[in-house]
């Protein structure tokens, strides 16, 4: 099905609201909103911008922030408190009542103020085109975390089947950004968790991605990371010494006795493997030999038992 593009953040829905916005002076307060009859939908109308009691109005459930900063929102709940709400809200109708569209801190705040109306947009959308909107007119709109960016975007696509360059498009940002902050979900919830803590940022998140098929080791540093307050650099440092193939630090270490390491290599020649002498004091130790497959450790039984195995690994 062809979706008609919704266009970009509220210019698309405010694009016909000629009108300065409007300020709702606090003192006195405006009368509450007569209760609307349960009829086909509420009083106001859409078009234009109303004065909507808050209490007519349900937060939405496509809302991508999922923390509120409570200075934040007290701050800008004492500037409506001054000057009432300059910039409005947009709602959908619901019945006798509304859904939120965009402007949650807004109402928030104009609720923490004691508001009892708010300036709104009404526009009639379907689900499809208020999920939408929701979420690209916060992602433009707002100081959204990259976690929260990264479940916006990746809403975006699940829902909507929409791929990263047309969600780079409709949200303004590079394909590039987009993709990297999707990776993000690829994280343990462990990961996730710190991150919405503060205790860890962006950067030590994309360090831990290198050890995408270890989601143990994953958990592991980004606790230590956290525990210890690491900087981005040394986030990245860390992550690099346990890639495979890493070089590790030499550490000094006893001299291998010229036989046991010709046992070694003839031990090697004879299994086509990997082969390991561990020496211990006392003169016990142990032999470690790699393999690689089913089918590669089945070979290295026949030729160490001298026949093949009954039950195959």
């Amino acid at each position: 099905m062809t979706r008609k593009a919704l266009g970009k953040g509220l210019s698309a829905l405010l694009r016909d609201v000629e009108q300065a916005p409007v300020a709702l002076p606090v003192p006195p307060p405006p009368a509450p909103l007569p209760a609307a009859p349960a009829v086909a939908g509420p009083a106001a109308q859409p078009g234009g911008i109303q004065a909507i009691s808050v209490d007519r109005i349900a937060t939405s459930s496509f809302q991508p922030r999922t923390r509120f900063d409570s200075a934040a929102l007290e701050e800008l709940a004492q500037s409506m408190r001054a000057g009432g709400v300059v910039q409005p809200v947009v709602v959908r109708p619901m019945g006798s009542q509304y859904e939120l569209v965009a402007g949650e801190r807004r109402l928030r705040a104009a609720r923490l103020a004691g508001l009892a109306q708010i300036p709104s947009v009404v526009r009639v959308l379907s689900d499809e085109q208020a999920l939408e909107l929701s979420l690209i007119e916060n992602i433009q709109r707002e100081e959204l975390s990259s976690l929260e960016q990264a479940r916006a975007f990746d809403r975006l696509s699940s829902d909507f089947a929409l791929t990263q360059e047309e969600i780079a498009k409709r949200t303004g940002k590079d394909r590039t950004t987009v993709a990297n902050l999707m990776r993000l979900l690829r994280l343990p919830q462990e990961v996730h968790a710190l991150m919405e803590e503060g205790k860890l940022t962006a950067g030590h998140a994309r360090a831990l991605l290198r050890l995408e098929d270890s989601p143990v080791l994953q958990r592991v540093l980004a606790k230590r990371m956290a525990a210890r307050r690491v900087s981005v650099r040394q986030a990245e440092e860390m992550v690099e010494r346990r890639l495979p193939g890493a070089r590790k630090e030499k550490v000094s270490a006893p001299p291998v006795d010229p036989n046991v390491r010709a046992a070694q290599e003839a031990m090697e020649r004879a299994l086509g493997t990997k082969v390991r002498i561990v020496e211990r004091k006392g003169g016990g130790g142990r032999v470690e030999i790699d393999y690689y497959s089913v089918e590669d450790l089945n070979r290295i039984y026949d030729a160490v038992v001298g026949k093949p195995a009954d039950n195959p690994a």
